[in-house]
């Protein structure tokens, strides 16, 4: 086995130097087998944080921490039987997380300072940012988890459908399509919408219908 040393100047600072190693092991992995998906988003985390992945990567753990979906998403790969986070980060919370477009929550965002977020600068914002966002999709998926069974609300997918990577970005392109038409609101309001939504078949779409299962549930509870 080969090792590799990497010695630093003494008053280089603890985030310099964790940001040395991530870029030398993108640059190492570029070239080599690949790393894990979810791995490279927590990596972007550390790098980019201003960058799209990497606030969406941030809500993810969020969303992780408090609400509706807190400790069922998986986050660290020895985590087992957990949501998959991966394409959630990528498919679900990447476009509606995005500083643009009628598609997205920082359309919503009334903060007057929103638009330093461009800078790359201002971290502080950018943790603002974050905690719209979380607060925002936790109104939906609250409503959400309001009307189904208790005993259905599993991460074991021979039980349920309603706790996949699937139905989770299909509610979160749903979410897209009330920005993009100016019909968001409170968790009353979506509980109203979404009354009867544990009748849905979310069974009968696959991982790479996030799209079509958004619009699904957004003409079906919406229209």
């Amino acid at each position: 086995m080969l090792t590799t040393g990497i010695i630093y100047p003494e008053r280089l600072d603890e985030n310099k130097r964790i940001q040395f190693e991530a870029n030398l092991f993108l640059e190492i992995n570029a070239t080599q087998t690949g790393a894990r998906s979810e791995l490279k988003q927590s990596i972007e985390l550390l790098l980019k944080p201003f960058s799209t992945v990497a606030i969406a990567k941030a809500v993810v753990s969020m969303l992780n921490e408090e609400g509706p979906l807190e400790t069922c998403l998986e986050e660290y790969f020895y985590e087992k039987g957990k949501i998959k986070t991966t394409s959630i980060v990528s498919y679900g919370l990447k476009p509606i997380v995005k500083l643009g477009g009628e598609d997205s929550l920082f359309k919503l965002w009334s903060n007057p300072n929103k638009r330093e977020l461009s800078n790359g600068k201002n971290h502080l914002l950018l943790e603002i940012y974050r905690k719209f966002c979380t607060k925002e999709i936790n109104k939906i998926l609250a409503a959400y988890k309001q009307d189904i069974p208790s005993k259905l609300w599993t991460t074991n997918q021979k039980i349920s459908k309603f706790l996949t990577p699937t139905s989770i970005n299909g509610l979160i392109s749903c979410l897209r399509l009330l920005i993009q038409n100016n019909k968001t609101g409170e968790i009353d309001y979506y509980k109203e919408k979404l009354k009867e939504i544990n009748k849905f078949k979310f069974e009968n779409y696959k991982s790479s219908q996030w799209n079509s299962l958004g619009t699904e549930l957004y003409n079906t509870y919406f229209s």
